[in-house]
Parts: structure tokens; sequence; C-alpha cells
């Protein structure tokens, strides 16, 4: 949350919801037989070489995404 709170300028604050009550398309997007899901990144590289991380999506962009959605 850093991060987003110094790109946008204000503090941002994080609050984990439950995985149950998001409805059963968000649920098997979220979990797996092993639990939480995970990204294989380094897989998704070598299929997209331009994959950015988030610090560059933040400069690229991202942040007056975010701004967007909080005004």
């Amino acid at each position: 949350m850093e991060l987003i709170s110094r790109s946008v300028g204000r503090e941002a604050t994080y609050r984990q919801l439950p995985i149950d009550g998001l409805g059963p398309e968000a649920e098997r997007a979220l979990t797996d037989e092993r639990g939480l899901w995970r990204a294989d990144i380094a897989a998704l590289r070598e299929r997209h070489p331009g994959l950015l991380d988030f610090r560059t999506w933040l400069r690229d962009g991202g942040t007056e995404q975010i701004r967007a959605l909080l005004t």
C-alpha cells in the first residue's frame, strides 16, 4: 500500500475481505486445491515479455487510473 500511497499522494489502506461471499466465479478464480491462487510470474514473462512489474505499471499510467477511481 505504501507504493500506492506515495504514487497518488494520499494514504491508501488495505482491508482483506473473506473469499466466501464473493460469488462462485470469484471463489474459483482465487482458490484452487492448494489454497489461495498464485501466479507463475516467470512463466507469464515468457509468454508476455512486455509484462510490467507493479512499480512500472504505476509509473506508466497506473497511478492515473487509481486517481480516477478515487475521484
